[in-house]
């Protein structure tokens, strides 16, 4: 059945969301590039992380509720990968926490030197 899918689409859907997350913040951080500036973490992509993490739950979530009535090879699928995929998917959660970090971080760093190159010395 079509529904036996729900749980597998939306840990795909959590994935995605979570490198599309990285490849941004590793993009936009300028690596390799220290002259670029580098702008902060918008609030958009804080809340596709908040996206990422809810489907990532609802995934899980919704086997436990309806997994019961799924065929018997389906549950026996989803029991084989249940854990791995959960690792799997908190790395990636936790990777780009990390990322956004980092990002943050250089963009802090980037607004403190376009400061300062525009300081005036009144001396």
């Amino acid at each position: 059945m079509w529904f036996e899918a729900i749980p597998a689409a939306l840990w795909v859907l959590s994935a995605l969301i979570c490198i599309g997350i990285a490849v941004l913040s590793v993009v936009r951080s300028h690596y390799g590039r220290s002259s670029k500036p580098v702008r902060p973490v918008g609030w958009n992509v804080a809340k596709c992380h908040i996206l990422s993490l809810i489907t990532g739950l609802l995934a899980y979530l919704v086997y436990l509720v309806i997994g019961a009535g799924y065929a018997k090879h389906v549950q026996k699928l989803y029991t084989q990968v249940g854990f791995v995929s959960a690792i799997v998917l908190a790395a990636l959660i936790i990777a780009d926490v990390l990322l956004l970090i980092l990002q943050s971080r250089r963009a802090e760093r980037s607004h403190i030197d376009e400061v300062l190159s525009g300081a005036v010395h009144t001396f």
